[in-house]
């Protein structure tokens, strides 16, 4: 899956693996893409999510799920993203610029 940040940022994850960007405050935007996981070797079908917004303010620390889209037990080929934390504190990574 590719997560791409609307400042040309791009972050490639598989799996279960986690993820992170370090931004300056500001004003952006991602959006969530990748084959489609039950079209086989080569398949040209894309999951695809919408895109969405984020401000940050500085020191503060925001934390998205990315989870595929389901109905009922079946998916239906798109990824969405969950705000599950968001938080002012020293402890936000970055630095002071």
């Amino acid at each position: 899956m590719k997560i791409t940040l609307s400042n040309y940022q791009l972050l490639t994850i598989e799996g279960e693996q986690a993820g992170c960007f370090y931004l300056m405050p500001g004003a952006y935007s991602f959006s969530i893409t990748s084959p489609d996981p039950y079209s086989g070797a080569g398949g040209k079908e894309t999951w695809k999510s919408p895109r969405y917004k984020v401000a940050l303010v500085k020191g503060e620390r925001v934390i998205y799920q990315v989870f595929p889209t389901s109905k009922d037990a079946a998916y239906t080929g798109s990824w969405r993203a969950k705000l599950a934390a968001r938080a002012l504190g020293s402890n936000s990574g970055g630095g002071d610029k």
